[in-house]
């Protein structure tokens, strides 16, 4: 599975799991990463690291509404694309 692919896999499952729209859960989303304290949020991206791998492809996306478009892209190609 592509890196988008799961991306969008994880999106469609947040989601589907708290019965919000995508555009709710994005907004939510965004407003926790901006609030996490900087040490802290290297923390959490040091722990992905040692879980999947160092591959910083995504970590220069800025939460931005560019970034949440891409995002919603993805989501809704996922859900076209995926099993029912």
């Amino acid at each position: 599975m592509s890196e988008a692919r799961l991306h969008a896999l994880h999106w469609a499952f947040f989601v589907d799991v708290m019965n919000m729209k995508f555009e709710d859960v994005y907004a939510m989303f965004s407003a926790w990463c901006q609030s996490v304290p900087a040490d802290e949020m290297a923390d959490i991206m040091a722990l992905g690291d040692e879980l999947f791998g160092d591959d910083d492809t995504y970590d220069s996306i800025p939460l931005s509404s560019t970034a949440m478009e891409v995002t919603q892209r993805m989501f809704e190609i996922w859900v076209k694309n995926s099993p029912s």
